[in-house]
């Protein structure tokens, strides 16, 4: 696990006003994070290459291609889902993970169940209580099916 720094910070905020800004687009908000979970542009901000990177908030968005969404009723108040876009950055940059795997171990559906409780929290405890409360510890290292500790090759 690494410090959050500057450069941490600023891409934790541009994620969370890239989020932001697609609730006042009225898009799908579980759809615009499933898109952007696997989209290149998450990818970008996964490596540090973001950071030679002069692309503002709508041009982000415009990339994504989001269609807007039929009924209000899937779009997340913007507060919760700038602190979701927030905290999805933090874990990304913190364990060094890419969003892909982020997203696919934590929902945003889970995320906006737990906003109201932790969201005046300091992030790394509110992440520290996500994770436990789903059983997950991203510091572990995954072993290689190749790898003489692995359960298959002790049981040959």
């Amino acid at each position: 696990m690494r410090e959050i720094d500057d450069f941490g910070r600023f891409i934790c905020r541009y994620q969370a006003d890239l989020f932001e800004y697609s609730a006042k687009q009225l898009v799908a908000s579980k759809d615009f994070v499933k898109k952007y979970a696997y989209s290149n542009l998450a990818e970008r901000m996964d490596d540090r290459g973001f950071w030679f990177e002069a692309i503002d908030v709508p041009q982000a968005f415009s990339e994504m291609q989001t269609i807007k969404a039929k009924k209000k009723i899937s779009i997340y108040r913007s507060d919760v889902i700038r602190w979701i876009g927030y905290i999805y950055r933090y874990i990304c940059y913190i364990y060094e993970k890419p969003m892909k795997e982020v997203y696919k171990r934590i929902s945003p559906q889970e995320l906006y169940d737990v906003f109201d409780a932790y969201h005046s929290l300091d992030n790394e405890l509110a992440i520290k209580r996500i994770l436990e409360a789903k059983c997950l510890d991203f510091e572990k290292k995954r072993r290689h099916r190749n790898d003489k500790t692995n359960i298959w090759n002790v049981m040959r």
